[in-house]
């Protein structure tokens, strides 16, 4: 039940991410929703069904967005074993915790997928500054609002829902 409701929510945040994207941008840089939704889903699944997700919608990013295959793929399944390993026997209890590791994997996130896109075009301070870090932030933010109102439930380990 947990593995089918956050392969729906994963599909779904592709999808509005690709149709209502740009309503959200703010000069071209929108949160990436699917990242957040795949790290949410850490808590839903286990650890090999979370990271044959970030893999399988990993590619689908790649391909709706027209980025070169296997770089979001790759930088969703480290970001997601980071913070796998992580909340691996934790409960949501340890907030301040839960967002240093949640914005660690985020950034590991963008880390990798920008600089596998643009290394050998740009130098690596214009890749941290122009893509990386206002992306991270955009995305931390959004991410903080949704975990904010989404019902703890969600997160709880212990429940079978």
């Amino acid at each position: 039940m947990r593995l089918a409701f956050a392969v729906f929510l994963l599909a779904l945040t592709l999808v509005l991410q690709h149709l209502l994207g740009g309503l959200i941008s703010v000069r071209d840089i929108s949160p990436v929703f699917y990242i957040i939704v795949l790290l949410y889903s850490c808590y839903l699944t286990g650890r090999f069904q979370v990271l044959l997700l970030a893999f399988v919608f990993g590619t689908l990013y790649d391909i709706i967005n027209g980025s070169l295959v296997g770089a979001g793929t790759f930088a969703a399944i480290v970001a997601v074993f980071v913070f796998k390993t992580y909340i691996m026997n934790k409960s949501r209890h340890y907030f301040p915790r839960f967002l240093v590791f949640y914005a660690l994997a985020l950034f590991i996130y963008f880390s990798f997928f920008y600089f596998i896109i643009f290394i050998g075009t740009n130098s690596l301070g214009s890749i941290f500054f122009r893509y990386i870090l206002p992306v991270f932030i955009y995305t931390q933010l959004a991410a903080l609002l949704i975990y904010l109102i989404l019902p703890g439930w969600l997160f709880d380990n212990e429940s079978e829902w």
